[in-house]
């Protein structure tokens, strides 16, 4: 694995692993 962007990299995953849980979270209210 090349490791150029550790941080911006685990900021993207960790944001879109937060909009992941949300949006789950969300659809799980709606459901």
């Amino acid at each position: 694995m090349e490791l150029k962007l550790p941080e911006r990299d685990d900021d993207l995953a960790a944001a879109r692993a937060a909009n992941r849980e949300l949006m789950a979270r969300l659809n799980r209210h709606t459901d």
